[in-house]
């Protein structure tokens, strides 16, 4: 039988089975500690070697989504369109600068 630390408080007496079931429905969290008959010193249930305790660690830790590659290919052009947008805004805003300066200094010199 196991025993398991949970918010500093020890509980239960688990099957090994047990175990991975709690852990795959999330009442056990992946950094919890147990301990078992024979053993000197509590030790993190990562380190627990059960198939399906394994399994279950597996579980938990689910793979990169796959990329979706049209999503990607939208990404990568709206990116380039904020980047035109950007560029043509500041062109905007120096040709409406110069224009000032060249008013000013026009009605300046008059």
């Amino acid at each position: 039988m196991i025993k398991i630390s949970l918010n500093g408080k020890i509980v239960g007496d688990y099957q090994e089975e047990q175990i991975a079931s709690l852990l795959l429905a999330g009442a056990i969290d992946k950094d919890a500690i147990y301990w078992r008959d024979g053993m000197s010193e509590w030790k993190p249930i990562s380190e627990l070697e059960v198939q399906q305790l394994t399994h279950a660690q597996d579980i938990l830790q689910p793979p990169p989504l796959p990329i979706d590659e049209s999503s990607e290919a939208v990404n990568t052009a709206l990116g380039c369109f904020w980047m035109i947008g950007k560029i043509i805004l500041i062109i905007m805003a120096v040709t409406f600068v110069i224009g000032l300066i060249a008013g000013l200094t026009s009605t300046f010199w008059k």
